[in-house]
């Protein structure tokens, strides 16, 4: 029951957490993923295509309820993800600034890898990793951008191999859904979705 599986989603806009992260916002849109490894899609919702917009992550649960599990930076309103693994990839930009967290999705959102560049203005770059807190999620992620300790600096050259080893996780390899490919939620929601 594909269909009526999707159509489960058809409450997302009463829901607690979809009032709280968009309200009366216009410019969302959606699309399915196969993030987890059940047969029920997860929702995805955009916030818009602008530099520092988000996206959510929606579930049904084995109660038939919509969950909501977590909202991810992203470049422009994309998702990156490895189908069927629980695994998500979050991009932030912003002043100089560029980091990525990895992390994987079950009964709360767990950070397994993060990696930090800081650019400052006629500075060399500066790479860290692996500071991010066990258990704090992408959420509180932004803050942290201005005051990462030195003790987690690292070379380039470790740098790109942590980003080596995290971006082949997996197989069979990441998956992006730009914003420009996902779908009014409106339209998403009645199943008229590309």
């Amino acid at each position: 029951g594909r269909i009526a599986d999707l159509e489960l989603y058809g409450g997302i806009r009463d829901t607690k957490d979809y009032q709280r992260l968009f309200g009366e916002s216009t410019d969302i849109r959606g699309s399915y993923a196969y993030i987890n490894d059940d047969d029920i899609p997860e929702l995805l919702i955009s916030e818009g295509d602008y530099e520092a917009s988000r996206v959510s992550v929606f579930t049904i649960s084995e109660k038939k309820r919509i969950e909501y599990i977590g909202t991810f930076g992203s470049s422009c309103g994309q998702i990156d993800f490895i189908e069927k693994s629980s695994y998500i990839k979050s991009s932030y930009g912003n002043h100089g600034s560029f980091y990525q967290v990895y992390s994987e999705i079950g009964e709360d959102v767990r950070v397994i890898g993060d990696l930090f560049i800081l650019q400052k203005l006629d500075e060399q770059p500066k790479y860290y990793a692996d500071f991010c807190p066990e258990g704090m999620s992408d959420d509180d992620f932004d803050y942290l951008s201005y005051v990462v300790p030195d003790e987690y600096e690292i070379s380039e050259n470790e740098y790109n191999k942590k980003l080596e080893l995290l971006d082949s996780t997996k197989k069979p390899g990441w998956k992006t859904i730009k914003y420009e490919e996902m779908t009014d939620l409106d339209s998403l929601i009645r199943g008229e979705h590309r």
